[in-house]
């Protein structure tokens, strides 16, 4: 009898897995989202909002203005840290990829798990 290797079998997802990986990639999707928005409305660039001005600018963002920028709830505002300043969509993105790596481990553990009861079944019987 030739041997079989357990990841010769056809794998399925049921609903419930389907719906967890939707999770974290709607949450990560929604973040990217949120930043096109705010950046399309405002020149294509990020606007940034500190209190001490001394961020330095790149060609992505933009020091934002209280009086011309659009959108600002969506521009990077919230402090993080000493110098990491970040908008709501970067938060989304930060939670959303720990999210959708987390269910989509324990769904492939869970169905190696499967696999190989499955496979020593069929060996045993």
């Amino acid at each position: 009898m030739p041997r079989r290797s357990i990841w010769m079998q056809d794998v399925s997802l049921n609903v419930s897995e389907r719906l967890e990986l939707l999770t974290g990639s709607s949450v990560v999707l929604l973040g990217a989202i949120l930043n096109i928005v705010v950046r399309s409305v405002n020149g294509w660039k990020m606007p940034v909002f500190t209190f001490d001005n001394m961020v330095l600018m790149d060609k992505f963002h933009v020091l934002g203005n209280l009086s011309t920028t659009n959108l600002k709830w969506l521009s990077d505002w919230i402090n993080i840290g000493t110098s990491w300043i970040v908008s709501p969509g970067d938060i989304l993105l930060i939670l959303g990829i720990p999210i959708y790596l987390i269910f989509t481990i324990s769904i492939v553990v869970r169905k190696y798990r499967e696999a190989k009861r499955s496979y020593l079944a069929l060996k045993e019987g």
